[in-house]
């Protein structure tokens, strides 16, 4: 599709993809702060919105890096 067979044969744009849509949904989880609205009180320590935020944006960057790493494998 995007790829130049010579320069990157092993290129697939799953793993991006689903980095990518790992980084939105996150966002979307922190943009409408969702455990701490439903349920005010219970989340203030552990749990909150941030903290699942950043959870979403390790578990993005392991989907990139395994893009990355299948893509160095010839």
């Amino acid at each position: 599709m995007f790829r130049d067979p010579l320069t990157m044969p092993n290129f697939d744009i799953y793993y991006w993809a689903l980095g990518g849509a790992t980084y939105i949904f996150g966002a979307f989880i922190y943009s409408i702060k969702f455990p701490e609205s439903k349920y005010p009180g219970k989340f203030d320590y552990c749990g909150q919105s941030h903290n699942l935020w950043h959870l979403f944006v390790i578990a993005g960057s392991l989907m990139h890096f395994c893009g990355i790493l299948q893509s160095y494998e010839a």
